[in-house]
């Protein structure tokens, strides 16, 4: 009995979540995603569909006396597969620009900048067409899984809000609250998993159907991650990103008023895992 009530007394085991780079540190990352998109044309309601997958490289280029790194991001191996209604199933390749990223040892993103000379801004992938991969949302995605500055308990929740340019020239700021779900030990790793709900309001130009387009919304994200402690990296990552979107595509005539303030609905399945 006395066992019992000690144990009943003793504080719960509080750790502190942060990442622990390393100069010349290089993880690579698998990500796959399917997605289904729903554009309320009055005429006929345009349904896209879309799955892929990439290879992400991090890169730790350097490493402040605070903890905070400099980043390198590279995406590789990416293709895409879009089906719409009415037209021929495509497969894609996904490039991207390579980007450099600062992030604070909680997991914030600072700051991103091409690193690519004379690359230009990407404010959206022109073969997406609305489906699939967000090069821009991505680091919205990856900031929104950040840790406070303190020791947690499992089952206790933190808040963040960060705010940064995206690679494509467009302000990013995500809310998000976390709870950390669990601890557990797998390969003498202590390995957290995380529970993310985060917003991040959205304007972004992209070519839809190749008609340039503007979009804006929010996107609403589920987020569950898995976090090594020890070792001080994310091992993985899975969510549901919602967004409820307006769509103008621009350069039309006079004569198509139907897609103008077009709803668009989205519902994008993704996971990032480390390799």
């Amino acid at each position: 009995m006395g066992l019992l009530v000690a144990m009943w007394l003793a504080p719960a085991l509080a750790v502190r979540l942060e990442y622990r780079f390393t100069k010349g540190q290089t993880l690579t990352y698998r990500m796959t995603f399917s997605a289904e998109s729903r554009a309320e044309v009055p005429s006929s309601p345009i349904i896209t569909t879309a799955k892929g997958q990439l290879t992400i490289q991090q890169q730790v280029q350097e490493v402040k006396s605070n903890g905070d790194a400099t980043l390198l991001y590279t995406f590789r191996d990416g293709q895409v597969q879009t089906a719409t209604a009415g037209m021929t199933d495509t497969t894609i390749p996904l490039t991207f620009p390579t980007v450099q990223v600062q992030m604070n040892k909680n997991g914030q993103v600072l700051s991103t900048r091409l690193a690519e000379p004379g690359a230009a801004p990407v404010a959206q992938p022109h073969n997406m067409d609305l489906g699939g991969f967000d090069f821009n949302q991505f680091f919205g995605d990856i900031s929104a899984v950040g840790f406070p500055n303190r020791d947690v308990q499992v089952g206790e929740s933190w808040d963040t809000t960060s705010s940064f340019t995206a690679p494509g020239g467009e302000k990013v700021t995500v809310t998000a609250r976390s709870t950390l779900k669990s601890l557990k030990t797998e390969q003498k790793q202590s390995i957290a998993e995380i529970q993310t709900e985060a917003r991040t309001p959205l304007r972004m130009h992209i070519t839809m159907l190749q008609i340039p387009a503007h979009i804006s919304g929010a996107v609403s994200c589920r987020i569950t991650s898995r976090f090594s402690q020890n070792e001080g990296r994310l091992l993985e990552m899975r969510g549901t990103a919602n967004a409820q979107l307006t769509l103008n595509m621009q350069g039309l005539p006079a004569s198509a008023p139907e897609f103008q303030n077009v709803p668009v609905h989205q519902r994008v399945t993704f996971a990032m895992t480390l390799q």
